[in-house]
């Protein structure tokens, strides 16, 4: 493996591009984070149960790229530059389709989605204000994220990576300027932090739709490239409806979760939502392996090289469970010094440094799950095994024991979060017998 430049080169191409996009994207959300959280353990919550929505849409959207994204890299590993513009075409149509409905939802009905997530009533009042104004930024960010998933998946990482990190920088700016009433803005609390957040999404959106055409990149879409093909959309829809099927049961499932600490206290949510913050920082290598994953497997399956296809997957695999222990060990060590820029109460920091001696120990199988399923399963076509597998681990185990500990037996929150990670080892073990099967090689091109 040390020996082989050519996947070296490739791997490095591709996933520290998507990594820096990750660990930019995470900090910078801690930093926001870090800002709501001086108003006080209400809006830090309110911002994350508002954003609940959001990562609901994203995970759809998600699951529409990433399931495009593997015929995209097969017709880029085939060099059928033609043919990988209509999966990219439907994938724009629906991630728009799909992002309206939730904008429509979210700006109707504000109080009844945030009410799924929890009862406090000024949790809900506030969070509504944030969700009004922020929900206008959905649709932009579903074509955002398609055209950057397509970038990706034709070896083109750096250039999303550009453009958000430039998006990211304003919204963090704007975040500085109207929470807190800096530069001559007036301060608007949660407000101001939703008001950044539309106007980075704006402009990330019109960067990527001038730069993709001023280049003339092949991921630029032509009207014929819309042009309904009802023999490619029925191999399309059969492969991609089992990813958004995937991704949208398992962000319920984590809804679920979030309803249930929204529940037990304010205290909790804000702890999950710092600490969610700091594991997405020190997991970016690893989601940019995963990310990686699946254009490299799939890439080569384009290529009709199936030996190719398994050596890459082998050592995709070993990479990022050892990644996987190492930052669970970094967790463990600074669990004190990560938490210490956060000025939220003294039992929603006790809450948070249990969330983080519980992940730190999944870490492992955590980042093997990811780069396994999205990466190298998915990569490999093999999409509704990856449904199945993901829909049962979660719905069969986490949430019931989610909700039997923390509500129904009232248990102590340390034990909720065992419970939040326990589908992890199991989902780890029946993943693993997959992947060594090979069953999961699929050629959709050739």
């Amino acid at each position: 493996m040390l020996k082989d430049r050519e996947f070296f080169s490739l791997l490095i191409k591709v996933a520290t591009p998507i990594a820096l996009q990750n660990l930019l994207m995470s900090f910078l959300n801690m930093v926001d984070t870090v800002m709501i959280g001086s108003l006080g353990d209400l809006s830090v919550a309110a911002v994350g149960l508002g954003n609940q929505v959001f990562f609901i849409l994203s995970l759809v959207v998600f699951g529409i790229a990433s399931g495009t994204s593997v015929f995209v890299a097969q017709f880029f590993g085939k060099r059928d530059y033609d043919s990988l513009k209509k999966p990219i075409a439907y994938s724009v149509v629906m991630c728009v389709v799909v992002s309206v409905v939730f904008n429509v939802l979210a700006l109707l009905f504000p109080e009844n989605c945030l009410a799924l997530f929890t009862n406090d009533p000024e949790v809900i009042a506030l969070g509504a204000d944030y969700l009004k104004i922020a929900a206008f930024c959905y649709p932009m960010f579903g074509i955002s994220f398609c055209f950057a998933v397509a970038l990706r998946s034709t070896e083109k990482a750096h250039v999303p990576l550009i453009i958000t990190a430039a998006a990211l920088v304003v919204n963090t700016v704007l975040n500085y300027c109207l929470i807190f009433g800096k530069l001559g803005f007036a301060p608007l609390g949660v407000k101001g932090a939703a008001i950044a957040t539309l106007v980075a999404r704006f402009t990330e959106v019109i960067v990527f739709i001038v730069y993709i055409y001023a280049k003339k990149n092949i991921v630029a879409l032509k009207p014929k490239d819309f042009k309904l093909d009802k023999h490619f959309l029925r191999k399309y829809i059969l492969k991609v409806l089992p990813v958004i099927g995937n991704e949208t049961m398992w962000g319920l499932g984590i809804s679920v979760y979030n309803a249930v600490f929204g529940r037990i206290g304010r205290e909790v949510v804000a702890a999950n939502q710092i600490v969610k913050n700091i594991e997405q920082i020190l997991t970016s290598l690893c989601i940019g392996v995963g990310s990686a994953a699946a254009v490299m497997v799939g890439k080569k399956i384009g290529e009709g090289d199936k030996t190719g296809t398994w050596i890459y997957s082998k050592r995709l695999v070993l990479i990022s469970t050892g990644l996987g222990a190492v930052v669970g060990v970094v967790l463990i060590l600074l669990s004190n010094v990560v938490l210490m820029p956060y000025k939220i109460s003294p039992l929603a920091m006790t809450y948070a440094w249990q969330f983080l001696l519980v992940i730190s120990i999944a870490m492992p199988f955590k980042m093997f799950n990811y780069v396994n399923i999205v990466g190298v399963l998915r990569g490999g076509g093999d999409t509704l095994y990856c449904f199945v597998l993901d829909m049962c681990a979660v719905w069969f185990i986490g949430v019931p024991a989610v909700y039997l500990t923390g509500l129904w037996l009232g248990l102590p929150v340390i034990f909720v979060i065992i419970a939040l990670n326990s589908e992890e080892v199991l989902k780890g073990i029946v993943g693993f017998k997959r992947y060594k099967s090979k069953k999961w090689i699929h050629d959709l091109v050739n």
